[in-house]
């Protein structure tokens, strides 16, 4: 799936209630050194903070349903590459889709490294489309946890949440370029 179509997912998702103004939360525009590249962000809305609140809850589900000993407070993200293996490998009728899965796992994995980092979840448009990503206080680097998860599953990829959050634990810190 494309990136827009998972925001597009992921928002109809948070539209737990009726669109919210973001009118006091006027978007940052920024220019990059890279020519042309411009990034708009605003903070989320309390719909989509809920909604966000709904797809953590909803990954827990999804975690539990798969592997039932582990307690919702205790997911980690090995937790989820062992969850995620066995959502891949489940073939009942009843299996949650990929529109519920990607996204609901995208933002636990956000969810984990907000735990141990200082940031926030932002609403970033630029020259790529829209999605959701995380800007951390420290080094200002962005991750898009959901559109990770999403380009993995896309391309049959396993065993890459734990990797995705230490990458993610680097980029709080500033520790890539």
């Amino acid at each position: 799936m494309t990136r827009h179509r998972y925001l597009a997912l992921t928002l109809a998702l948070l539209a737990a209630a009726p669109a919210v103004s973001h009118a006091n939360d006027a978007p940052v525009t920024e220019t990059s050194r890279m020519e042309g590249y411009k990034q708009e962000q605003h903070g989320l809305s309390p719909a989509e903070r809920e909604g966000m609140a709904k797809l953590n809850a909803e990954s827990a589900r999804i975690v539990q349903r798969y592997l039932p000993r582990i307690e919702a407070e205790r997911i980690t993200a090995h937790t989820l590459d062992r969850a995620y293996d066995a959502w891949l490998a489940d073939r009942r009728t009843d299996r949650p889709s990929a529109d519920r899965v990607v996204p609901a796992l995208g933002v636990r994995l956000g969810m984990l490294t907000l735990k141990t980092c200082k940031g926030a979840w932002y609403h970033v448009k630029d020259n790529y489309g829209e999605a959701l990503a995380i800007e951390f206080a420290k080094s200002g680097q962005q991750v898009y946890p959901i559109d990770s998860v999403n380009k993995r599953y896309e391309r049959h990829e396993r065993d890459f949440f734990a990797d995705l959050h230490t990458v993610y634990l680097q980029a709080c810190r500033g520790k890539l370029k």
